[in-house]
Order: C-alpha cells, then sequence, then structure tokens
C-alpha cells in the first residue's frame, strides 16, 4: 500500500475475480486465468475507486508491493507463472523454473 501526494491510496494484491471496477483507462481488463495481479486506487477517504487494472497471465500471479515516487509514479512488483504475462518493453520475458518475478511503473495520465 502507497499513500500518493494527493491523498489517494493504491494497493496492490492478487484475485481469481472477474468483477475489479476497470474501465478503459485500465491497463488490463479482464482475468486472463487462475489468479491475476492487480492494482486499485481509491480515494483519499476510501469511498470511491478512482483506477483498477489486472497484471496477468493464463497462470497465477499477484503484484505483492507498490510504491508511489516522484511525481506519483506507481512502482509495484510481484511474481507470474504465466509464460504470457503481458510485458512492454521487457528487460527479460522468460521464467526460469515455475515462478518468474515481475516488475512495473505506472505513470500518471
Amino acid at each position: 500500500m502507497t499513500r500518493l501526494s494527493d491523498g489517494t491510496i493504491a494497493v496492490t494484491g492478487g484475485t481469481h475475480s472477474s468483477f475489479l471496477p476497470v474501465d478503459g483507462a485500465s491497463h488490463q481488463t479482464f482475468n486472463a486465468g487462475g489468479m491475476d495481479g492487480m492494482l486499485v486506487q481509491f480515494s483519499s477517504d476510501l469511498t470511491s475507486v478512482l483506477y483498477a487494472s489486472y497484471f496477468g497471465g493464463s497462470g497465477n500471479d499477484s503484484l505483492t508491493d507498490v510504491k508511489s515516487g516522484p511525481q506519483d509514479v506507481l512502482a509495484f512488483a510481484g511474481f507470474t507463472e504465466s509464460s504470457d504475462f503481458p510485458t512492454v518493453n521487457a528487460f527479460d520475458m522468460s521464467i526460469q523454473g515455475q515462478v518468474g518475478a515481475v516488475y512495473g511503473r505506472l505513470e500518471p495520465n
């Protein structure tokens, strides 16, 4: 969990749900299989969801940490068991063994 400069709160985790409140701004709008990682940003009073997205492939995936950096860039980390975990400009897209580490960042708008 992390608090951004405007007081909003971002959390990560894993979900089997297909009911995450995603929209067109979401990185991934569907659960791709098994457990997918998720990142959710709440209003500062925790009464509304401002952003939500799945992160995952056909296997089990989870995001386990998130931190807010300069200009509210969100850095997140987690793990994947998916050989098809969605990547953009990845340093290494292969899994060595059964589980691979993931790291990413989201920039505001």
